[in-house]
């Protein structure tokens, strides 16, 4: 009966710090998540036809910073909101711990 009780506060830290560092991660790289979802999602439709400039190289320009910054803030509030679960896990876990 010992493990029972430090086996979820295992677990719960465990989580909480994963998801603080996978929101920190997304955060960090979040340039590179909005050019991938921008481009999964089409440029087009995403940024609107008459921002999205082809060139006779192959390469895209995209002008429409606007767009680019609401795409961004979409994965700033969801790496934000992934450190925030993880560090009320965290402290969670920890408030537990103290008064057992």
């Amino acid at each position: 009966m010992i493990l029972n009780p430090i086996i979820p506060r295992i677990l719960g830290s465990l989580v909480g710090l994963l998801s603080t560092i996978g929101g920190l991660v997304l955060l960090w790289g979040s340039e590179d998540a909005m050019q991938v979802l921008i481009h999964w999602i089409g440029e087009e439709r995403a940024l609107g036809a008459s921002f999205v400039i082809r060139q006779a190289d192959g390469s895209t320009l995209l002008t429409n910073p606007g767009a680019m910054v609401r795409w961004m803030s979409l994965i700033w509030v969801v790496g934000l909101s992934q450190i925030a679960a993880g560090v009320s896990l965290l402290k969670r876990s920890a408030t537990k711990a103290r008064h057992e």
